[in-house]
């Protein structure tokens, strides 16, 4: 029986491995990845911030297998404290704290907890307003307080010295902390740890043997305004050793809720008839009493854009005339804080205050009361001033060539200046009613261009600026060169041919003698040719008798009179049908191919003044006689003989005498001419430069001509067209032997259309 059971337990193994085989054989064997860090302990060791990088020894296996093939991720879990390189093995300490590193292949990880012990960053001396108090030899030893960064440090104190700069002035202590005064003097107390340092200068002084208050008079005074603080000033003995700014000084008042504090400056805060300030440096001490009665209430004029405050809190403003100024916002608080109500008061210029915050006036200054009463008591009232000043708004309209410079805008009339944007055509027009009498200047520096005032119909003002065409009656004088003068009708709705045949749009100054084939419909008025050489009208001259480059042009209109003057001189005058009569215009300004500054600009109305004016620079009309050519080197000796030299006021050609009633405006003239000049039809020219337009009437009286000879010899008026060699007519009363008249006009310049007239008292 017993051999029968094992055959049978014999035949069931073999039938189980037989299952297991093949089993075995039909199922993948199974892997078993771990990973581990080899070098824990290494890598635990003490390691502080910024030393040298550690590496990871990291070993996987595979079904107990050591395999190099795996994938790992090795990760911080502060990268703060200690970071992963990319290589997935070095580690870098870079701040203070404990970060986990962990390794991960699949679901297979290790990790490691690293401490990164931080490095010093500071180390401070944390008492140094206590060790710099005043310190006297025999005084009490004083301990140093010493701070460290981080705050690691605190609890784990790194090695640090303390070193004296002079051990006979302070000597340090073995504990590193103890700081002893030996002697007077100065030495500085360094600590110093792991490379950090922090240093303080001690002195060790003799005994202060007094403080003062210097200023008592200033504090004493009574208060008026208690938002004014005022500032002790002490001296101390010794004071080679003390002074405000190493010694700390003490400042009470009694009663203590008197008065505001800070250092040594301090300001009422409540009402008191006696108050005691006391000053004091350890058992040294003075004071002084002040009384403090109730004060007026403090107004602030708050600070905005364009608004000046000066010292006192004060505002002014500036601006334009004609503009309107918004006033700043106003606060006022009496003594006790609470809040006051203002008032502004203008006086006799009510009129141009609205609303109590806007203010528009004509140019002038003009100063507002800002003023508060203390609800609390009424006797206590307080002022401050806001001033407005209103300078000269010299432009109505302008075309946009034109900028104030900004410095200039805000000054007295003569200095306000304008500078030029472009080289071209600019405008612009004074800030003036539109009228028929009145008069304008300025003055104009540069190195050349065209430059002059223009006289703009009242309904041509508002062109400024626009596409709309505008029409002026100017006058334009050349900056340097010949100083040439040209009367023109500025009007930009004309146009003109070029010299290649082109034409343009727009207005054209006109060149010496373009004008002699152009009808009265174009922009030509008048030309004068050479105002120095050929007029003998004096430039701007400096010091040494160079052109300065600058000129004053200005222009008068008297009823329907245009007058020029150049550097004070008359120039011409003109009139027109197209800007006369019920043709009230405005003054401006005008220049061509100008790059330069116009100041000095001056302007006024009213028939009166303009008159008196016109009086004044023409001396009553005398200086509108005047020679016609006065320069022979431009080979101009057809009229040479006009030219007038003046010897102690008595020309060779022509003298100049004073208005009178009797006699109006006249001249004696000598029948000659100087430098030997044959004495021509064309010679002793004289004239008053004048250009009529339409009917008018000129006259003259002929007093005792005498002649040398007989012969054909007359005293003749010549009236020209204004184009060069245009229609001219000529009488006169003649004499060759006895008394005649006669007159010719020329059509066209030419004899053939001579027509003569001539008879004895026609």
């Amino acid at each position: 029986m017993k051999k029968k059971l094992l055959t049978t337990l014999l035949s069931v193994l073999v039938l189980s491995l037989a299952l297991f085989a093949t089993v075995a054989c039909d199922m993948p064997v199974l892997k078993e990845i771990k990973v581990s860090i080899k070098n824990k302990e290494a890598l635990t060791q003490t390691w502080t911030e910024g030393e040298a990088t550690r590496q990871l020894d990291i070993e996987i296996t595979d079904n107990g297998e050591v395999t190099t093939n795996q994938t790992y991720i090795v990760s911080s879990s502060d990268s703060g404290v200690v970071a992963v390189a990319d290589d997935n093995k070095t580690l870098s300490a870079v701040g203070g704290g404990t970060a986990t590193i962990t390794v991960k292949v699949g679901e297979a990880t290790d990790s490691v907890e690293i401490t990164v012990i931080p490095s010093l960053k500071k180390v401070l001396i944390t008492n140094k307003a206590d060790l710099q108090a005043i310190w006297t030899v025999g005084d009490s030893a004083r301990e140093l307080a010493i701070a460290f960064n981080p705050d690691y440090y605190q609890t784990n104190n790194p090695e640090y010295t303390v070193d004296s700069s002079d051990a006979e002035v302070i000597s340090v202590g073995a504990d590193k902390k103890t700081l002893t005064a030996v002697a007077v003097g100065t030495a500085t107390i360094t600590v110093t740890a792991g490379g950090k340092s922090d240093s303080v200068q001690l002195s060790v002084r003799p005994q202060l043997a007094s403080v003062t208050i210097t200023n008592k008079d200033a504090l004493t005074a009574d208060y008026i305004d208690w938002s004014v603080s005022r500032t002790i000033e002490v001296a101390f003995v010794p004071a080679e050793y003390y002074n405000a700014e190493n010694t700390k000084v003490t400042v009470t008042s009694d009663p203590q809720d008197a008065f505001e504090i800070s250092g040594l400056t301090f300001k009422p805060v409540k009402e008191y008839a006696t108050v005691t300030v006391t000053v004091a440096v350890g058992d040294k001490s003075d004071s002084f009493t002040v009384t403090v009665p109730r004060s007026v209430p403090t107004i602030t004029i708050i600070e905005a854009a364009g608004v000046e405050l000066d010292d006192d809190g004060n505002a002014t403003i500036k601006a334009l005339a004609g503009e309107t100024v918004t006033l700043p916002s106003v606060m006022a608080v009496n003594c006790s804080g609470k809040t006051v109500t203002t008032t502004i008061e203008a006086g006799e210029h009510s009129d141009y205050l609205a609303e109590n915050t806007k203010f528009r006036a004509p140019q002038g200054e003009y100063t507002l009361t800002v003023v508060a009463a203390d609800p609390d008591d009424s006797s206590k009232v307080a002022q401050k001033t806001i001033t407005i000043e209103f300078y000269r708004n010299t432009i109505l309209k302008h075309d946009g060539t034109w900028d104030y410079k900004a410095e200039k805008q805000y000054v007295e009339d003569a200095e306000q200046a304008f500078v030029s944007k472009k080289e071209g055509t600019q405008l612009f027009a004074f800030n003036l009613v539109a009228t028929d009498y009145y008069y304008a200047e300025a003055t104009f520096s540069s190195i050349g261009g065209w430059a002059g005032l223009a006289n703009f119909p009242a309904d041509q003002v508002d062109n400024l600026g626009t596409n709309n065409a505008i029409k002026a009656l100017t006058s334009i004088i050349q900056i340097g060169g010949n100083h040439d003068f040209q009367q023109t009708e500025f009007d930009t709705s004309l146009s003109y041919t070029d010299k290649e045949g082109k034409t343009h749009s727009g207005w054209k100054l006109i060149g010496s003698n373009e004008y002699k084939d152009l009808d009265y419909g174009s922009n030509y008025f008048f030309h004068s040719y050479q105002l120095t050489n050929h007029r003998g009208l004096a430039p701007q001259l400096d010091d040494k008798d160079v052109e300065t480059g600058v000129s004053k042009v200005a222009v008068l209109r008297m009823g329907d009179y245009f007058v020029t003057f150049w550097n004070d001189q008359y120039v011409n005058m003109v009139t027109s049908q197209r800007y006369a009569g019920e043709t009230l215009t405005v003054p401006g300004v005008i220049t061509s191919g100008f790059s330069g500054t116009v100041n000095q600009i001056s302007y006024f109305a009213g028939e009166t003044e303009v008159i008196a004016k016109f009086n004044a620079l023409t001396h009553n009309g005398a200086d509108m006689i005047s020679q016609y050519v006065l320069n022979d080197a431009t080979n101009d000796n057809w009229s040479i003989g006009s030219r007038n030299t003046i010897t102690d006021g008595v020309g060779d050609h022509f003298t100049r005498q004073a208005t009178s009633d009797e006699k109006g405006i006249n001249f004696i003239t000598s029948g000659q001419q100087s430098n030997g000049k044959s004495w021509g039809e064309n010679s002793s020219m004289i004239s008053p430069y004048l250009l009529l337009d339409g009917e008018f009437e000129f006259s003259y009286e002929l007093s005792a001509p005498t002649f040398s000879s007989s012969g054909d010899r007359y005293f003749r008026l010549e009236c020209r067209n204004y184009k060069y060699n245009g229609n001219k007519l000529q009488c006169a009363p003649r004499y060759d032997g006895s008394w005649g008249a006669w007159c010719n006009y020329f059509a066209t310049g030419s004899d053939k259309d001579r027509k003569t007239k001539n008879g004895k008292n026609d």
